[in-house]
């Protein structure tokens, strides 16, 4: 006979039971597989000058109006960079006003100060993107260097995240990702600079024919490294033709 007693400790038992399958975690959320990043492009102008001597003195005028068109535009966006800075500090200095005057009223009529989290802050009003602007000196120099009779072919190189780029069926090792690093050579008498801007200090004359090691780019020039162990420098690499990889 199933007794009272019986059936409490049935019903106590089944609730254990319950108890223990409702604190079982649950299973794991789902997760994707992760997915590779995306590989990154960059288009690489090869600049090949024109072999008549008219053509090189020509091409040479038109480096000369880049470099003025360069030098004219940092002259442009320093001056807009500074006149945000003097904005900045103004409208800096008049919210730092307000907030001082708020928290003075606060604390003579609450006896609490403002929260300092509040208070503004210089960066909130500094504001440079529209000085980060395109001079256009790259078209323009173009536009000159093909009036000139050189040409210009491009290529979209592969400059991050690039293993799994894929070419005519097959992967691109990094020769091929980045054939701006090995050997070039120097199509055009240049000037080999301690930094990697026009105004910057000339080391020596590179002749045309010389062989550099190339172990990367800043910008418009290229990082040259001696296989003597003298100082690195730089030179346009519009002034020069690929010749090797590594």
């Amino acid at each position: 006979m199933f007794s009272v007693r019986n059936l409490q400790f049935f019903v106590l038992l089944t609730a254990l039971i319950a108890g223990c399958a409702a604190r079982q975690p649950p299973p794991p959320p789902y997760q994707p597989p992760l997915t590779p990043p995306k590989p990154e492009f960059k288009e690489i102008p090869a600049y090949h000058r024109p072999q008549d001597s008219q053509g090189q003195v020509c091409v040479i005028q038109c480096q000369t109006q880049k470099n003025s068109c360069n030098t004219l535009c940092r002259m442009e966006n320093d001056s807009c960079i500074r006149n945000a800075k003097d904005e900045a500090r103004f409208l800096y200095e008049d919210a730092k006003e307000k907030f001082r005057q708020q928290d003075a009223y606060e604390r003579s009529r609450y006896g609490e100060p403002l929260d300092p989290s509040r208070a503004p802050s210089l960066v909130q009003f500094l504001d440079t993107s529209p000085c980060d602007k395109d001079c256009g000196c790259e078209n323009e120099y173009d536009t000159c260097f093909e009036a000139c009779g050189g040409t210009i072919t491009r290529s979209r190189r592969c400059m991050k995240n690039c293993d799994q780029v894929k070419k005519e069926g097959g992967l691109i090792d990094s020769l091929e990702v980045h054939p701006s690093l090995g050997i070039y050579e120097i199509s055009a008498t240049a000037p080999l600079r301690r930094q990697p801007a026009v105004d910057a200090e000339i080391m020596t004359i590179l002749s045309p024919g010389t062989k550099i090691h190339v172990v990367r780019t800043a910008g418009e020039y290229l990082e040259v490294h001696s296989a003597k162990g003298n100082t690195p420098g730089y030179v346009l690499q519009e002034q020069t033709t690929f010749s090797a990889g590594r």
